[in-house]
Protein backbone atom coordinates (compact mmCIF):
# COMPACT_ATOMS: atom_id res chain seq x y z
CA UNK A 1 0.00 0.00 0.00
CA UNK A 2 1.53 3.56 -0.53
CA UNK A 3 1.92 6.41 1.56
CA UNK A 4 1.67 4.68 4.56
CA UNK A 5 3.62 6.21 7.47
CA UNK A 6 6.05 3.76 9.31
CA UNK A 7 6.84 4.84 12.68
CA UNK A 8 10.79 3.68 13.93
CA UNK A 9 11.00 3.56 17.82
CA UNK A 10 13.17 2.69 20.13
CA UNK A 11 16.87 2.45 20.09
CA UNK A 12 16.67 5.44 17.77
CA UNK A 13 13.66 7.26 16.25
CA UNK A 14 12.78 8.22 12.49
CA UNK A 15 9.67 7.89 10.23
CA UNK A 16 9.22 7.02 6.37
CA UNK A 17 6.43 6.80 3.81
CA UNK A 18 6.05 3.85 1.91
CA UNK A 19 6.35 3.92 -1.86
CA UNK A 20 3.97 3.17 -4.54
CA UNK A 21 4.80 -0.53 -4.46
CA UNK A 22 4.40 -0.02 -0.64
CA UNK A 23 8.02 -0.23 -0.36
CA UNK A 24 10.10 2.02 2.71
CA UNK A 25 13.16 1.29 4.15
CA UNK A 26 14.97 2.64 7.29
CA UNK A 27 18.67 2.82 7.05
CA UNK A 28 21.58 3.38 9.27
CA UNK A 29 20.13 1.44 12.47
CA UNK A 30 22.79 0.66 15.17
CA UNK A 31 23.31 -2.56 15.43
CA UNK A 32 22.46 -4.41 18.70
CA UNK A 33 19.34 -2.00 19.19
CA UNK A 34 16.14 -2.12 20.02
CA UNK A 35 13.19 -1.26 17.45
CA UNK A 36 9.57 -1.16 17.01
CA UNK A 37 7.67 -0.70 13.55
CA UNK A 38 4.33 1.16 13.55
CA UNK A 39 2.57 1.48 9.88
CA UNK A 40 -0.08 4.20 10.03
CA UNK A 41 -2.22 5.53 7.06
CA UNK A 42 -4.53 8.78 7.68
CA UNK A 43 -8.41 7.82 7.64
CA UNK A 44 -10.51 8.85 4.56
CA UNK A 45 -12.75 11.44 4.91
CA UNK A 46 -16.48 10.78 3.99
CA UNK A 47 -17.53 10.37 0.68
CA UNK A 48 -13.72 9.88 -0.47
CA UNK A 49 -13.65 7.95 -3.72
CA UNK A 50 -12.71 4.06 -3.25
CA UNK A 51 -15.69 3.07 -1.06
CA UNK A 52 -19.03 3.67 -3.05
CA UNK A 53 -22.41 1.82 -4.08
CA UNK A 54 -20.14 -1.03 -4.93
CA UNK A 55 -18.95 -1.61 -1.37
CA UNK A 56 -22.44 -1.10 -0.16
CA UNK A 57 -23.72 -3.97 -2.68
CA UNK A 58 -21.06 -6.23 -2.27
CA UNK A 59 -21.48 -6.18 1.88
CA UNK A 60 -25.55 -6.50 1.74
CA UNK A 61 -25.07 -9.19 -0.67
CA UNK A 62 -22.79 -11.00 1.16
CA UNK A 63 -25.10 -10.22 4.52
CA UNK A 64 -28.07 -11.84 2.56
CA UNK A 65 -26.05 -14.78 1.27
CA UNK A 66 -25.97 -13.80 -2.52
CA UNK A 67 -22.43 -13.96 -2.98
CA UNK A 68 -20.51 -14.44 0.10
CA UNK A 69 -16.99 -12.25 0.27
CA UNK A 70 -13.50 -14.58 0.35
CA UNK A 71 -11.98 -14.56 3.69
CA UNK A 72 -9.40 -12.37 4.11
CA UNK A 73 -9.24 -8.58 3.94
CA UNK A 74 -12.26 -7.79 2.17
CA UNK A 75 -14.47 -9.55 4.29
CA UNK A 76 -12.51 -7.88 7.37
CA UNK A 77 -12.78 -4.35 5.17
CA UNK A 78 -16.56 -5.46 5.01
CA UNK A 79 -17.23 -5.63 9.38
CA UNK A 80 -17.10 -1.67 9.43
CA UNK A 81 -18.26 -1.82 13.55
CA UNK A 82 -16.03 -4.63 14.35
CA UNK A 83 -18.34 -6.67 16.61
CA UNK A 84 -17.38 -10.18 14.38
CA UNK A 85 -21.01 -9.79 12.16
CA UNK A 86 -21.53 -8.45 8.66
CA UNK A 87 -24.84 -7.11 9.00
CA UNK A 88 -26.74 -4.24 8.13
CA UNK A 89 -25.47 -2.02 10.46
CA UNK A 90 -22.56 -2.72 8.36
CA UNK A 91 -24.20 -1.98 5.06
CA UNK A 92 -25.96 1.35 6.10
CA UNK A 93 -22.33 2.61 7.87
CA UNK A 94 -20.71 1.81 4.42
CA UNK A 95 -23.46 3.88 2.80
CA UNK A 96 -23.39 6.66 5.09
CA UNK A 97 -19.51 7.06 4.32
CA UNK A 98 -20.59 7.20 0.91
CA UNK A 99 -23.10 9.89 1.22
CA UNK A 100 -20.52 12.02 3.48
CA UNK A 101 -22.87 11.97 6.68
CA UNK A 102 -20.37 11.56 9.35
CA UNK A 103 -22.33 10.50 12.02
CA UNK A 104 -23.30 6.18 11.94
CA UNK A 105 -20.32 4.99 9.99
CA UNK A 106 -18.26 3.12 12.52
CA UNK A 107 -15.15 2.42 11.07
CA UNK A 108 -15.71 3.19 7.80
CA UNK A 109 -12.72 4.83 5.80
CA UNK A 110 -10.37 4.28 8.94
CA UNK A 111 -6.90 1.96 7.93
CA UNK A 112 -6.17 -1.12 9.72
CA UNK A 113 -2.65 -2.82 9.82
CA UNK A 114 -1.93 -6.66 10.58
CA UNK A 115 -0.25 -6.75 12.58
CA UNK A 116 -0.31 -3.66 13.54
CA UNK A 117 3.38 -3.49 14.55
CA UNK A 118 6.60 -5.39 14.94
CA UNK A 119 9.49 -5.54 17.15
CA UNK A 120 12.98 -6.09 16.30
CA UNK A 121 15.00 -6.87 19.75
CA UNK A 122 18.96 -6.80 19.55
CA UNK A 123 19.00 -6.24 15.75
CA UNK A 124 22.09 -7.41 14.06
CA UNK A 125 21.05 -8.00 10.49
CA UNK A 126 18.75 -6.57 7.89
CA UNK A 127 15.43 -7.37 8.12
CA UNK A 128 13.66 -7.53 4.52
CA UNK A 129 10.05 -8.81 3.14
CA UNK A 130 8.84 -7.40 6.77
CA UNK A 131 5.27 -6.49 5.29
CA UNK A 132 2.09 -5.69 6.65
CA UNK A 133 -1.03 -6.72 5.23
CA UNK A 134 -3.36 -3.82 5.24
CA UNK A 135 -6.75 -2.65 4.38
CA UNK A 136 -9.73 0.23 4.71
CA UNK A 137 -12.88 -0.56 6.46
CA UNK A 138 -15.85 -0.24 3.74
CA UNK A 139 -13.76 -0.64 0.67
CA UNK A 140 -14.83 -4.36 0.25
CA UNK A 141 -14.58 -4.47 -3.87
CA UNK A 142 -12.04 -2.35 -4.64
CA UNK A 143 -8.66 -2.74 -4.86
CA UNK A 144 -8.75 -5.71 -3.19
CA UNK A 145 -10.79 -7.51 -6.44
CA UNK A 146 -9.66 -10.59 -8.11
Amino acid sequence: MANVALDLTGSAADSTVSDGNGNYQFSALASGGSYSVTPSKAPLTPGSAGIDTVDVVATQRHFLNINLLPPGCRLMAADVNSDGAINTVDVIAIQRFYLSLTTGTANAGQYQFNPSGRSYPNLTTDQTGQNYDGFVFGDVASPFTN
